[in-house]
């Protein structure tokens, strides 16, 4: 990873999650959802570039039994930088700190980014595998 970014195990603020999420084309969340959603977020972590701010997060919800990494952006001028991985990284030392046998950790990535988290042990889902969505209409 090119140096100066500083990663860091800590939450990230209401504005930066907003103007990342705008950044990579992610739908708009009303400020007060977000607000809660991070404050429940079990475990965060933020790409910091000096002189710029935070270029990338990630994120898991859940609870000791089901993980879920929810978010992991990176700004678009920042991709391909090992940032993502970094994060990553983290992410999965938290989880094998807190994770006890038997534990589920998933995900859901955009179309393409399987062989990202491919390198990281996660695997596909089978295609009779369960998985359904329902997404409230978006809020600015």
């Amino acid at each position: 990873m090119d140096r100066p970014f500083v990663i860091a195990e800590e939450p990230i603020p209401v504005a930066d999650y907003q103007r990342l999420r705008a950044a990579v084309g992610w739908w708009p969340v009303a400020e007060q959802v977000v607000c809660a959603s991070l404050a429940a977020s079990p475990y965060s972590v933020i790409a910091r570039l000096p002189g710029e701010g935070i270029v990338g997060f990630g994120r898991l919800v859940g609870d000791p039994m089901y993980l879920y990494v929810q978010d992991m952006v990176v700004a678009p001028r920042h991709q391909r930088r090992g940032l993502g991985a970094e994060m990553m990284e983290r992410i999965l030392a938290y989880w094998d700190r807190v994770a006890a046998p038997g534990s589920y950790l998933g995900l859901m990535c955009a179309r393409g980014q399987e062989p990202f988290y491919a390198r990281f042990g996660f695997e596909r889902r089978p295609p009779d595998g369960p998985g359904m969505q329902r997404i409230r209409g978006t809020t600015t």
